[in-house]
């Protein structure tokens, strides 16, 4: 599964303005943004995102949650900018960046607000690596495509098992009926999160 937006479209963050207008429906929201990292985090299917433009907060979260990440070489910034704009990370979100970065990394990229280029994340282990703007789908297309046969099944059981404290969020504790897990698009579209629809190379 691939993941990218628009380069006329700017879809990095969540959408806070809407968050400070509704504030009564912030619980419930937070709750269905955390269903979507887990969903996307244990997948049964190889994910990829690849990032054209600046990704921010929950945009980079976003990001981090898929299995591989590619950035574009010239342009864009990678933040989680949570310190300085007084958001904390929720404990999900923590897990889940905690999972896949390094302790070092984590620090730097949680603590201090830094805004990673594309080579800086490649150094970090933010993303695997950068390619050109006319390069990066075919690129990630490319880095995905040989493991397109893996079972699901026995996929979907490897990535529960590693990233199980993450996944585990109060996102699928909480109160309230069950969220839809199997829908990623719909989930993007009820999050409100300012992020690109989800494409399905060959499909």
């Amino acid at each position: 599964m691939e993941l990218s937006n628009p380069p006329s479209t700017r879809k990095d963050r969540l959408d806070l303005g809407w968050v400070l207008a509704n504030s009564d429906q912030a619980p419930a929201y937070l709750r269905d943004v955390q269903v979507l990292l887990a969903r996307l985090l244990t997948l049964p299917v190889p994910t990829i995102a690849a990032v054209n433009g600046h990704a921010f907060g929950a945009g980079a979260i976003l990001a981090i949650a898929h299995d591989f990440r590619i950035m574009r070489s010239d342009r864009g910034y990678l933040c989680f900018p949570e310190v300085d704009i007084n958001v904390p990370f929720t404990p999900g979100m923590a897990a889940l960046i905690q999972a896949k970065l390094t302790p070092a990394a984590a620090i730097a990229a949680m603590t201090t607000g830094r805004r990673f280029d594309a080579p800086t994340a490649v150094e970090f282990g933010l993303v695997d690596r950068a390619a050109e703007e006319s390069a990066l789908l075919a690129t990630a297309t490319a880095a995905v495509r040989p493991l397109a046969g893996k079972d699901r099944g026995t996929l979907g059981s490897i990535k529960s098992t590693m990233f199980a404290g993450a996944a585990e969020t109060p996102a699928r504790r909480g109160p309230g009926p069950p969220r839809d897990l199997t829908r990623p698009g719909r989930l993007l579209a009820r999050c409100r999160l300012i992020a690109s629809p989800v494409r399905l190379p060959g499909r």
